[in-house]
């Protein structure tokens, strides 16, 4: 249980697993679904950057298409950063990093999240601008502080 701003209890869940595999995970996150029954309305989900995890997600809380409430998924913005300085390590990335990091910390809203991502591919090499398209700019939502704005408790689970 976590409790958020008004002092209420929500519960919260986890598990650990060795491995990334994505059917295991989506299988966890199903038994959890049906541990809770129709009770349950999941309305967020945080994870790290990892393909597996998020494909996971995607599996176990498919939506509307499912009939389903809709799942905010949330990268966590610890691992974010950390892929970020990995992938973006050498000094010839240093400003796009920087654009990217200022995307992430300190912008409040999607258009100067953008902004900054925007600057972020200009500043970069060519080698790296369809990664910052592809990885980043298209998944902005899940790990930039602006989208969890309207929730104290989303902006405490997102900074460590």
């Amino acid at each position: 249980m976590v409790r958020t701003e008004y002092g209420s209890w929500l519960p919260t869940a986890h598990f650990l697993h060795a491995f990334q595999d994505s059917d295991i995970l989506a299988a966890g996150l199903r038994e959890i679904k049906k541990w809770c029954g129709n009770r349950w309305l999941l309305r967020y989900i945080l994870t790290d950057d990892s393909a597996g995890e998020q494909s996971a997600m995607r599996k176990a809380f498919p939506g509307l298409i499912a009939g389903e409430q809709e799942v905010t998924h949330l990268l966590c913005t610890v691992h974010s950063e950390r892929a970020l300085q990995r992938n973006l390590a050498n000094q010839e990335y240093k400003q796009a990093l920087e654009h990217l990091l200022t995307a992430m910390r300190i912008r409040r809203t999607r258009a100067g999240c953008e902004e900054s991502i925007q600057a972020a591919i200009k500043a970069c090499p060519k080698a790296k601008r369809a990664y910052i398209e592809k990885e980043w700019f298209a998944t902005c939502p899940q790990w930039t502080m602006f989208a969890r704005q309207h929730s104290s408790l989303l902006i405490q689970v997102s900074i460590d």
